[in-house]
This record gives C-alpha cells, structure tokens and sequence, in this order.
C-alpha cells in the first residue's frame, strides 16, 4: 500500500501541470505523472498500486468514493470514477471527431490497449476512435458500451491526452441498439442494414 502524502505536498509548489503530451510513464512512488490535473486548490491524478490503478483525490467535494488515506481519497477505477472524471474533466468524455480531417477507429475489445493507442496518436494529427465496439463484441467479451467508454476514459486521463477522442456504436442493427449505444456517451454510430439489402432478381 503506497503513501502519496510527500508527492502531494512537493508537487502543490509546482507550476501547471502536464500539457497532454505524456506518455503515461511512472513517475516516483506509482504516480502516472501525465495524469496530475489541479482542480481548484487541489490535485487528482492515477497511481499504479501494484495489482491495479487507482484514483487519487485531494477534493473532497470532487465527488470520488473510495478509501479515506489521511488528506486524499483513493478510488478505484469503476463507473462512478469514470462518471466524476467526464465531470470535472472534459477532454475525458467522447467527442464528435467527423468534423476532423482525418480519423481512426481503433476499437479496443478488452479496454487494455488504449495506452499503447494514445502514444501513437499523441504524435499524429489523427482523431482516435478509441471506443469502437459492436453489440457482437460486447456479448463475446461480456462488456457493455459503458465498459467500453469507462476504459477509453481511463485511458487518456492516465496518459494525459487531450486532443480529443470519439466513441463509435458500431454494426448496430436495432433502435435498442442505438439507444444504449447513446446513452452511454457514444458520439456516433455506425448502422447494420445488412438485413434489409436483398439480393436482386
């Protein structure tokens, strides 16, 4: 169990923090330093615990839930961490990407690879598409649309990326389909007509 308290304490005397362009490395005692974000007076940022990451807050009216170390919560990385962080930080909740000249879907099945993505395109001018899934994929994975954006959220705070990301409700054939792909903060979808094109003759 790691103590932040003496990199909380060093880096309130720094200047801002990281411009997005981290690469999500390790900094001392666990810290993801691309990830260190100032929300008034105090700070939030991922840690690296040893067998998962987590959340560290020094807001208490942040709204994170976890557990209570001295002057900061530790939060585990789930929906409702996610939720607070689209909150407090935009450039961790999808966006319209379309309008840029130039995007990649790159459609994460695991919500594993989103830290190796965002080093590639944190040195190119391509929009990522970071959470791109269809409704086939989710049930072969046992993940659901919320899954898949929670773990492209992660992704980019960890890494510090601010460019801006999109979320694709791909292959969706149905309106229920459609509408969970919404609700969870998809930017775009991606429909399956395959059903409705017949063959002529």
């Amino acid at each position: 169990m790691r103590d932040y308290s003496a990199f909380i304490s060093e880096y309130q005397g720094r200047a801002a923090p990281g411009d997005g362009s981290g690469d999500g490395a390790l900094g001392g005692g666990g810290v993801y330093p691309a990830s260190v974000n100032r929300v008034g007076d105090g700070l939030v940022f991922m840690v690296d615990e040893g067998d998962r990451d987590g959340l560290v807050s020094t807001v208490r009216e942040a709204g994170f839930l976890g557990e209570q170390r001295g002057g900061y919560v530790l939060a585990p990385l789930n929906h409702h961490s996610a939720d607070t962080l689209r909150r407090l930080f935009p450039f961790t909740r999808p966006a319209p990407v379309l309008s840029r000249p130039q995007s990649c879907g790159v459609g994460d099945r695991l919500g594993i690879a989103g830290d190796g993505h965002l080093r590639v395109f944190a040195r190119c001018d391509v929009a990522p598409v970071l959470a791109q899934q269809s409704i086939r994929e989710l049930t072969l994975t046992g993940r659901t649309f919320d899954d898949v954006i929670d773990a492209a959220t992660f992704a980019v705070f960890r890494a510090g990326y601010q460019k801006g990301f999109g979320a694709d409700g791909d292959h969706l054939k149905t309106f229920e389909h459609i509408q969970s792909a919404l609700d969870a903060g998809c930017t775009m979808i991606t429909l399956d007509c395959s059903e409705h094109i017949h063959a002529g003759g």
